[in-house]
């Protein structure tokens, strides 16, 4: 024992029992820091897995707010149509009655002059029957009174006949209310749906981001984009947008730029459009098939896509009342072809 604990022997058990102590301590300090460490990533899973519940919550609050855009743009297109299908049925009925008034005031009118014809013809045989004879027998007589009877009979159908004519022009002033009435119901409409167009808009602003979706989700994000123009017509950047990218697609070839063809395929299934654009488009090639001048039916239409038309050497429509946006095309048409020369022009133009 005593040569165990030689001098020699000493320092090297005190740098023994020094060296065992530092493991200690090392071993004891990485233990502690090893707990710090799983303690803070439970945290960060903890504030990680409550941010990705907020997440579904506000993904499920967005996706109702977005039904409900939906449905009320639904409802308002709705209603639009029903207006537009009211203004084609009053106008229809506007110029039935403006005609069938128009004609039976014509008849009246022609009646009439046959009337004032025979009782100016009436009174004239009269005059001469009087001339004649200066003390009138009983023949003439008799002959006077039935004139009298037949001038009186006369006057009664004359104001019989104005009766009819103040009565249709009252029924003229009475459907000129009903339009102005119609036409102020659409003024509504129209207002309320630029209110709810606004909403929607507001609505993709405040919810759509463009941030990427996180790794390891499902996520789906959405891309915003700004413009000072105004639609003319529902979702027009939109669906200008959706088309912009078909073309794209469909220019690409099929055996390079896959990562390319895959996004702008996604972007075209994952955003479905209700092809507005389209339906106006159609209507301006079916208002101009067969065009050979200028209706009453194809002023009214186009009044109700939303141009206005001014009439000089040639006839001129605007767009929205944009002057950016004027087309300008023959009051006859030169050649067989005119009409699809028109629409397609017009198309270009606009779209």
């Amino acid at each position: 024992m005593g040569k165990l604990l030689s001098p020699k022997m000493m320092p090297f058990l005190l740098g023994l029992l020094v060296g065992l102590v530092a493991l200690w301590l090392y071993r004891r300090r990485q233990r502690h820091s090893l707990a710090y460490w799983k303690k803070r990533l439970s945290q960060a899973q903890e504030n990680y897995h409550e941010l990705d519940q907020r997440h579904e919550q506000i993904t499920q609050e967005y996706q109702k707010i977005q039904q409900q855009l939906r449905e009320l743009a639904q409802e308002n297109q709705h209603l639009h149509q029903q207006l537009i299908t009211l203004q084609q049925e009053n106008a229809v009925l506007i110029q039935q009655q403006t005609e069938s008034t128009q004609e039976q005031l014509r008849e009246l009118e022609r009646e009439n002059q046959h009337l004032h014809q025979q009782l100016a013809n009436l009174q004239q045989e009269n005059t001469t029957l009087l001339e004649q004879q200066t003390e009138p027998t009983q023949t003439h007589q008799e002959k006077a009174q039935e004139l009298q009877q037949q001038i009186a009979k006369l006057q009664q159908e004359n104001q019989t006949l104005t009766s009819f004519c103040n009565y249709f022009e009252k029924c003229a002033i009475s459907t000129e209310e009903k339009h102005i009435s119609l036409q102020e119901q659409y003024d509504s409409l129209q207002q309320a749906y630029l209110h709810l167009q606004a909403q929607l808009n507001h609505s993709r602003y405040n919810n759509y981001t463009t941030s990427a979706p996180t790794p390891g989700t499902n996520n789906h994000h959405a891309i915003t984009f700004y413009s000072n123009e105004t639609d003319f017509y529902q979702d027009e950047t939109y669906e200008l947008i959706l088309r912009l990218i078909e073309e794209e697609l469909n220019r690409l070839p099929n055996n390079c730029y896959k990562r390319r063809r895959d996004l702008l395929r996604s972007l075209l299934e994952c955003n479905p459009s209700q092809e507005y654009s389209k339906q106006i488009r159609t209507q301006i090639k079916e208002l101009f098939s067969d065009y050979k001048g200028m209706t009453r039916r194809l002023e009214t239409r186009l009044k109700q896509l939303g141009f206005s038309l001014t009439e000089g050497n040639h006839y001129k429509i605007t767009w929205q009342d944009d002057n950016r946006y004027t087309f300008s095309f023959a009051k006859t048409p030169s050649d067989y072809r005119a009409d699809n020369n028109i629409a397609r022009d017009l198309i270009h133009l606009l779209f």
